[in-house]
């Protein structure tokens, strides 16, 4: 039985590089690529979670105003 061992590669311009052939430097820059796109993307979607908290509050808000445009309406 042979094993099958899995080589990390990293693809930079079109290119794949063999990450155990790379600079120590180098490395560490793959892995601080690799947090900050996860980064980005957890900050991605608690923008859409604020986004989605500020829209319901802008209906709320509309809701409310014509609201009291209707009762003032009534009164008048």
């Amino acid at each position: 039985m042979t094993e099958e061992v899995e080589q990390k590669v990293v693809i930079i311009d079109d290119k794949e590089y063999n990450i155990d052939d790379l600079s120590q430097k180098a490395i560490y820059s793959v892995s601080q690529l690799q947090y900050l796109k996860k980064e980005i993307e957890e900050n991605q979607r608690q923008i859409d979670r604020l986004q989605m908290a500020s829209n319901a509050f802008s209906a709320v808000l509309k809701e409310e105003i014509d609201e009291e445009e209707e009762d003032n309406n009534d009164e008048g």
